[in-house]
């Protein structure tokens, strides 16, 4: 122990301790004050080497950077350090590393301007509510925020699954600006179930820009609006109007969507359901459907003559009175579904399908109708050029409609009814037997049509149809059919059904015949016309001189083609008949 303890009694001895305790603290204080002073000097030449070594590292940095700078002493180089702002960067690395962190930051906030969820919107807009109580609010509050688009550059509206409560309006949505997009959640891709939305209102839901009527040149005038998507969404409307083809269906007689702007669509996992008509297509061109459905319609689609190149894949029309009318100038459908519980109505007013305008291709359809009700009739698939009724307009365009592999399961009475038009019907291999007939003739007007494939026993190819009584029989159909036969008729006011059980083929030593109620077409004597009907030799009964290079003939309203001559009796030269078929020019 350095210092002396005390002692336990009063004496010389003690202060002669104490004292010596003293000078020794004295001491020890003095020493530790000597190496504290000599720390801090240290400390401040430790400070003082540390800031010239850091003048010294910034002179060469900046040496370094006045290098990279004289390096190259271009123009370009210099003008590349000036940044958009005017700022002359130090380097060119500086003036990149600037502009990435500007750039990152820009597309941030463009990523949060972009998706707007529709319950959780930016700052100054008012969130949309679910559940059956805020319909009015919801009009207004969404109507705020597409009012808004091209200023805050809102595109795409997200309307989020909350417990399975929808989305309620009752006052119309107009959309004004381009390149909107609605979506919401898909719950199951196999139930394909997306968000609910309700409208209660008396007026068209959704209406996309500002129809334009046709020019005096007769082209397509258009709103100037871009495209317009929704994917993940259910449409319902409740109203009070009965459907004629479920008398226990209570619907909305409104339009869904009007697309008046021009542009194009593209509909993806959408179902329209309980509307006077889903969509009421104007004006768009280009538009996509995929996946879309249309439940318990008055018409579930109709499509202008001013909507073009409409791709539409695996669409469903499901209890629909019409699914969809087309008077577009470009419509395919890839395998559409067909499905009716019953029809109420007669099947010439309510077809699954009316064509009076443009090209149609409907590529492996479902066909279905059954639960038919007392006093209902089987339904046509397809109403081709009919008009004068509520459904189709006055005026008929020619349309050509063709139909590939359908599928016809029950409850189906014409494949096509047709007015005015050309009809083709390809690759048919299953069809229900209880069919009436491929293809029945209406109207005054003339039509045609083709069909390819094998044929159930019994269906018939075409017939006159006289049961209706607002319907005219003086028209005038040619059909062709292979490989059984090749025809035309132009009978009016008399039944004419040509059924497939009257046909059969048969090899023989002269070659493959085909019999049509007792008359042979040889089908394998076929020569070019040249000179028109022979006028001497000898010529057996069905044989048939094909004419190559057809040209149409007739008048304008009646124009026709001539494309060979038949055969009908054997002589010299024989009974000759032509083969025409009219074109409806």
């Amino acid at each position: 122990m350095r210092y002396r303890p005390p002692r336990n009694k009063w004496g010389a001895d003690f202060a002669e301790d104490y004292e010596k305790n003293l000078e020794d603290i004295e001491r020890d204080i003095t020493g530790v004050e000597e190496i504290v002073e000599g720390s801090k000097t240290n400390a401040e030449q430790a400070l003082t080497f540390a800031t010239e070594a850091k003048v010294q590292a910034e002179s060469v940095q900046a040496q370094f950077n006045q290098v990279v700078i004289e390096g190259d002493s271009s123009v370009e180089a210099a003008q590349a350090r000036v940044d958009a702002k005017n700022v002359a960067q130090p380097t060119l690395k500086a003036r990149l590393d600037n502009d990435y962190n500007e750039v990152t930051a820009q597309l941030a906030d463009k990523a949060k301007q972009y998706y707007i969820d529709v319950l959780n919107p930016p700052k100054g807009y008012l969130p949309l509510v679910t559940g059956w109580s805020d319909s009015t609010l919801n009009s207004i509050r969404l109507q705020a925020m597409l009012d808004n688009v091209a200023t805050h550059k809102f595109t795409r509206f997200y309307f989020p699954r909350v417990d399975g409560q929808p989305y309620v309006f009752d006052n119309q949505i107009q959309i004004k600006d381009l390149g909107i997009e609605f979506f919401g959640d898909r719950e199951d891709i196999s139930s394909r179930n997306g968000t609910e939305i309700y409208y209660v209102g008396t007026t068209d839901f959704i209406v996309m820009g500002t129809e334009i009527p046709v020019s005096e040149y007769n082209d397509n005038n258009y709103g100037g609006l871009g495209k317009f998507s929704m994917k993940n969404l259910q449409l319902n409307s409740t109203g009070d109007v009965t459907l004629q083809c479920q008398g226990n269906e209570k619907i909305n007689p409104v339009r869904c969507f009007i697309d008046n702007g021009g542009g194009s669509l593209r509909f993806e996992n959408v179902k329209f359901n309980k509307w006077g008509v889903g969509v009421y297509l104007v004006q768009s061109d280009f538009n996509y459907f995929q996946e879309v459905t249309f439940t318990s319609c008055q018409k579930g689609a109709y499509l202008s003559p001013r909507s073009d190149q409409n791709i539409w894949i695996r669409p469903d029309f499901t209890m629909c009175e019409v699914g969809v009318h087309s008077e577009a100038l470009n419509f395919t459908m890839y395998s559409p579904n067909f499905n009716r519980v019953g029809v109420g109505l007669p099947d010439y007013v309510r077809p699954q399908c009316i064509i009076t305008n443009g090209s149609v291709t409907i590529i492996s359809p479902w066909i279905e109708n059954y639960d038919l009700r007392t006093g209902e009739d089987k339904i046509t698939f397809c109403r081709v050029g009919v008009a004068g009724d509520l459904l189709a307009p006055s005026v008929v365009n020619t349309p050509s409609v063709k139909v590939t592999h359908p599928r016809v399961s029950a409850g189906v009475k014409y494949i096509y009814l047709v007015d005015a038009g050309n009809c083709s019907l390809d690759d048919l291999m299953d069809i229900s037997t209880d069919i009436l007939a491929l293809c029945a003739k209406t109207g005054n007007s003339i039509g045609s049509f083709i069909a390819n494939g094998y044929f159930a026993h019994k269906n018939k190819v075409a017939v006159y149809e006289l049961g209706a009584s607002n319907l005219n029989t003086g028209g005038q159909i040619s059909y062709y059919v292979t490989p059984y036969t090749l025809t035309s008729t132009g009978r009016s006011g008399v039944i004419n059904t040509k059924d497939l059980n009257e046909y059969y083929t048969q090899m023989t030593s002269e070659g493959l015949f085909t019999y049509l109620n007792g008359s042979m077409l040889n089908q394998q004597t076929r020569k070019r016309l040249e000179g028109g009907i022979p006028t001497s030799g000898f010529h057996k009964q069905g044989e048939f001189n094909w004419n190559i290079g057809a040209s149409e003939l007739g008048e304008a309203g009646s124009k026709y083609i001539i494309f060979g001559s038949l055969c009908v009796a054997s002589g010299e030269p024989g009974t000759w008949v032509e083969l025409k078929i009219p074109t409806g020019n």
